[in-house]
């Protein structure tokens, strides 16, 4: 019986993912004759996320901390 459990828990597919967002925008530039330089910045957000299924059955985790 225990050798028929460890023999399906092989056929167990997890994935793991985890996802970055962000952005940091510098430009320069010249507007009738002045000279400017801007930045813009969003901020970084991450997630991670983890699938687990078995036998047809599916089960997923996401974890979206606060920044």
């Amino acid at each position: 019986m225990l050798l028929l459990a460890l023999m399906s828990l092989q056929s167990l597919p997890i994935s793991a993912r985890a996802n970055v967002s962000g952005a940091k925008i510098e430009s320069e530039g010249m507007d009738q004759g002045v000279h400017f330089k801007s930045e813009m910045e969003a901020y970084q957000k991450a997630t991670l996320s983890l699938g687990v299924s078995y036998l047809g059955i599916s089960s997923a985790w996401l974890l979206t901390p606060l920044n």
